[in-house]
């Protein structure tokens, strides 16, 4: 038996659906080639955003701030390994975040960030291997007991997390395994509880 539940899942029920031709994809190389900061504020237009890497270059950034009609962020396979700071910032309409196979694990290196603030909606921050950019899914399934792949947030060392009041995880095992600075205030849902932080702080 899977520890995923692909039938009670309505996201893949989209994937099957192909309903990503609407979303904005974001290629991480493309940021990282013209040394451009991987930055995504103040913009009413956007409701979901695709980032995706191609040719394994990384970006040491991201930024998601200040976009009002946000719903969802899809991480794609892969994308943002060996990112040091990432923001999600006044997102007030977002409701998910879903993580790819081996990505956005951070860089581990001392001055790593994830900040996480003012996330009213936000449901769910999942990992999975039924991402847009997912081809058979990548060969990887999520087996009984298996963790291979689901890295998400694995090597951050600074955690700040504020007001994400209906946010709960899934399939995040390794996330804040080396975190050794958790900043919290307001309400953080289950997001809050989750055993790596709750366990150390």
């Amino acid at each position: 038996m899977s520890s995923y539940s692909d039938s009670e899942d309505p996201y893949v029920k989209n994937v099957e659906k192909d309903v990503f031709s609407g979303f904005f994809e974001a290629c991480e190389d493309d940021y990282v080639e013209a040394n451009a900061p991987f930055v995504f504020e103040n913009d009413k237009e956007k409701k979901n955003i695709h980032v995706v890497t191609r040719q394994g270059l990384h970006a040491k950034a991201v930024c998601f701030k200040n976009l009002p009609n946000l719903e969802r962020i899809y991480i794609g396979d892969n994308a943002l390994m060996h990112c040091e700071k990432a923001i999600f910032e006044n997102l007030p309409k977002l409701k998910e975040i879903i993580i790819g196979m081996n990505a956005f694990a951070f860089s581990g290196e001392n001055n790593t960030e994830l900040v996480m603030k003012d996330l009213p909606q936000l449901q769910v921050i999942r990992i999975t291997n039924h991402t847009p950019d997912s081809t058979e899914n990548n060969g990887m399934l999520l087996s009984e007991g298996s963790t291979d792949g689901l890295v998400a947030f694995m090597s951050v060392r600074k955690v700040t997390l504020s007001n994400l009041p209906n946010c709960r995880f899934e399939n995040l095992p390794h996330a804040f395994e080396i975190t050794k600075v958790f900043e919290r205030s307001g309400d953080l849902g289950l997001l809050g509880n989750h055993p790596n932080l709750k366990g150390k702080f």
